[in-house]
């Protein structure tokens, strides 16, 4: 039960840096790009400060990472700080203001900030343990905090638990490095580099937007994307190897795929594919339609496009394609917004899905493509 003005709350809705959420009662879940998963307990008040970072101003909560990308969550509260180090963690603000954490797998730095913000103490926090900093402003580990942790878990099959992220910047290097350093190969390869998205540097926060006026879109610290820089209709792919790979379990039941995109003239399309065929993807037109749209294989024919025109050029976005494996229909969003409802699909299926070994992209424009993959499924129970 959401608190005003939060009630408008709902499931599957894409969460922007700053927003505020105020859970007067029962628990909710809050997906991270990166793949923290955080679980509320009401009443609570909980911030999205950034993408793998959260604000818990009251209440209760547990965090968990889901995928190695998330390693380094921070949660920051009015009394301390809790850094992930990877590990399941929960973590109480009492009505006195004191900061109890309890470390369930992992560990975490627990560290006692002053009303300034700065560090004055700091522990390290393994499996098992549980620290408290009291209102006086020190970390002190505390037993007694275990009887009031309780390790959480949503109902399975509640949302999607992500299985994979890649990230270009992370995964290839800086402007101008080529996508043949991480194992991409295809179509005029030596054309395809990593571009900067307006020169910032890596992990400063970003909000995208149209470049020419307003159109505010995702909040994230992408800072870079893959591009064809020769504006040729080309395609590349990289297939699974010891540096990066995937697995879609043949039980899934739901699979969504997250990519953050630049759109430029011309389109782009990214997705997940089974050697030179493109299972499942997704993209931007912008040559006279200004339509984003599902691809389900190679050819031109086998994009559905939303009936609106949200797709602009000089934009960042997260576009979203969630597919119910058990009723063959599917979900187009646009930073949380639903573009295209249940539309009806022959394919994928979980089999063919079970088969994916890569990734992705087509590109006819120097100023558009990928910035980072978010693969998640939900599996059927054994």
């Amino acid at each position: 039960q959401w608190q005003a003005p939060t009630a408008d709350r709902f499931d599957g809705m894409f969460l922007r840096a700053g927003e505020t959420l105020r859970l007067q009662a029962g628990m909710a879940k809050v997906r991270f790009q990166r793949g923290t998963e955080v679980i509320l307990e009401g009443p609570a008040t909980f911030a999205v400060a950034e993408e793998n970072r959260g604000v818990l101003g009251a209440g209760k909560l547990n965090a968990r990472i889901v995928h190695q990308q998330a390693q380094g969550f921070v949660l920051d509260t009015p009394r301390g700080q809790v850094t992930d180090l990877g590990t399941e963690f929960g973590a109480i603000i009492q009505a006195d203001g004191e900061l109890r954490v309890q470390v369930f797998d992992g560990s975490v730095r627990l560290a006692a900030r002053d009303q300034n913000g700065r560090t004055v103490s700091a522990q390290t926090l393994t499996a098992g343990h549980h620290g408290v900093v009291a209102v006086g402003g020190q970390v002190r580990i505390d037993a007694a905090t275990a009887r009031a942790m309780v390790r959480r878990r949503l109902p399975p099959g509640s949302r999607p638990q992500v299985i994979a992220v890649y990230d270009v910047a992370e995964r290839v290097g800086g402007s101008g490095a080529s996508l043949s350093a991480d194992g991409w190969a295809g179509d005029d390869l030596a054309n395809w580099k990593v571009k900067s998205i307006q020169g910032l540097a890596r992990r400063d926060r970003w909000v995208g937007r149209n470049f020419g006026g307003g159109n505010p879109g995702l909040a994230t610290d992408v800072t870079a994307y893959a591009r064809n820089a020769n504006d040729g209709d080309n395609t590349i792919r990289r297939q699974n190897d010891a540096g990066f790979s995937y697995a879609i379990s043949p039980r899934a039941q739901q699979f969504s795929l997250e990519i953050v995109a630049r759109s430029g003239v011309g389109f782009w399309e990214a997705g997940i594919c089974r050697g030179s065929t493109v299972l499942l993807g997704v993209g931007a037109d912008i040559s006279g339609r200004n339509k984003y749209f599902i691809k389900t294989g190679n050819a031109s024919s086998d994009r559905v496009y939303e009936p609106g025109a949200h797709a602009v050029q000089d934009a960042v976005h997260l576009v979203q394609v969630d597919v119910n494996l058990t009723t063959g229909t599917a979900d187009l969003r646009l930073d949380g917004k639903r573009l295209i409802n249940d539309v009806a699909l022959s394919k994928p299926t979980a089999a063919s899905l079970a088969t994916a070994d890569g990734l992705v992209v087509r590109s006819a424009s120097r100023f558009g493509g990928p910035a980072r993959w978010t693969l998640a499924v939900v599996e059927a129970e054994q």
